[in-house]
């Protein structure tokens, strides 16, 4: 394992380290040694927290299982830009979440003023249900990166994840959860050109960027576990070749986005990133539901479809947000119609920012979500057509995950 260094910069001082070697078999005190004092403090707390003896096993997943969290000091003053992720085994999932949630929320809550992209995520789940989690990328990155919190190792039990029985769909979803973080977390008026770009917007886009890997190299036959090696593989020549048709970010601007993390300034404007970023994710959402040819395996694949009882469940909850939404929402899939109109607004937000309407598109999204658009201007149409879509999916989702990340002053 490469020890981190404290490097000293005119800005504060920034932590750096090369991620983990996913073969190394790392353990928690390599993880702990390597972060900030306070970081570290909360991490030993949230394993207090779990050291239920109805606790089988707590598993750090992520950015900080594989050294590589979005973490500097400014003075006096550390800047966390990173989730901490969790898996829970347990013997009653619902009554342990329902006994340590509220601690958890509260150690949460202590920080979060100050870090807003700063989040406590937590899959709470039977040893059964771990013994069998589906194929899906994220599983392929707990068994081969997960570092045990508390309890046993049983990091084992997890099912073996390959380019031969990957969730194709599944993984098109990073598509999706890109592009509603994108468009959650624009301002309006900074659209507007009447307020500057918000702390932390270059960072949550250039982050957001290098998940274009995460999806991208494994439908090229390529999987890797941590953003270092997958950036490092991207940027290669023969990997260039083969997405410089695609209209995805290339290696170059996307080294640029990694070496954003740990750094208290961005080297990439908020404009180019959000140029970046809206080409990137609507040219792989084109891929995703095949208006775009490419080789990747889940072309034109779309997203994962639910059973109609399922729907229904979430068209109901969906419902006290908008009825007719909730019933296209029933139709088409939440997931479908969620992401078609995250692209639109992505684009409307780039000609907005460009002064070169959005009106049009902002129209067809509104028709798409099944609501009439009565607002006076461009940016109060975008403005609400994009928090009724977020408060949508988090409705039909049952979770409040994406309604957080709306600028204060855009909440209705």
């Amino acid at each position: 394992m490469d020890e981190r260094e404290l490097m000293p910069t005119s800005a504060g001082t920034v932590f750096t380290s090369a991620p983990f070697s996913a073969s190394a078999g790392v353990q928690l005190p390599s993880v702990l040694a390597i972060l900030p004092p306070l970081l570290r403090s909360i991490i030993l707390e949230l394993r207090t927290i779990l050291g239920n003896r109805d606790i089988i096993s707590a598993i750090l997943v992520g950015s900080a299982s594989r050294g590589e969290m979005d973490v500097c000091e400014r003075g006096e003053t550390l800047e966390v830009r990173s989730d901490l992720e969790l898996y829970v085994a347990c013997r009653s999932p619902r009554r342990m979440k329902h006994d340590l949630a509220p601690l958890i929320r509260t150690l949460e809550n202590e920080y979060v003023g100050r870090w807003p992209e700063f989040h406590i995520d937590i899959s709470w789940m039977s040893l059964r249900r771990f013994r069998c989690l589906p194929r899906w990328l994220r599983h392929f990155e707990l068994k081969t990166n997960g570092v045990t919190l508390a309890g046993r190792d049983i990091l084992g039990l997890v099912p073996e994840v390959g380019l031969h029985n990957l969730d194709w769909r599944e993984l098109n979803e990073v598509v999706l959860w890109r592009l509603l973080g994108l468009v959650a977390r624009l301002p309006a008026d900074w659209l507007a050109g009447r307020a500057p770009s918000p702390p932390g917007l270059e960072h949550a886009m250039a982050r957001s960027l290098l998940d274009v890997t995460t999806w991208g190299l494994p439908g090229m036959e390529i999987l890797l576990p941590t953003f270092r090696q997958r950036v490092e593989r991207w940027a290669a020549p023969a990997t260039q070749e083969r997405t410089s048709t695609a209209g995805l970010i290339d290696g170059k601007r996307l080294i640029a986005c990694m070496e954003c993390r740990g750094q208290t300034e961005c080297g990439l404007s908020a404009d180019e990133l959000l140029d970046l970023s809206v080409r990137n994710w609507t040219s792989a959402y084109d891929i995703v539901t095949g208006r775009r040819l490419w080789d990747h395996h889940g072309a034109g694949a779309g997203f994962r479809s639910t059973d109609w009882l399922r729907r229904a469940r979430a068209g109901f909850r969906a419902s006290r947000v908008n009825i007719p939404l909730a019933i296209h929402g029933f139709r088409k899939g939440s997931h479908a119609l969620a992401a078609a109109a995250a692209a639109g607004v992505a684009r409307a937000a780039l000609e907005l920012r460009r002064e070169s309407g959005g009106q049009r598109i902002l129209e067809e999204v509104a028709e798409s979500l099944g609501v009439c658009s009565r607002a006076s201007n461009p940016v109060d149409t975008w403005r609400g057509v994009r928090n009724l879509l977020i408060q949508y999916i988090d409705r039909s989702l049952g979770r409040n995950e994406w309604s957080r990340l709306i600028p204060a002053g855009d909440r209705t």
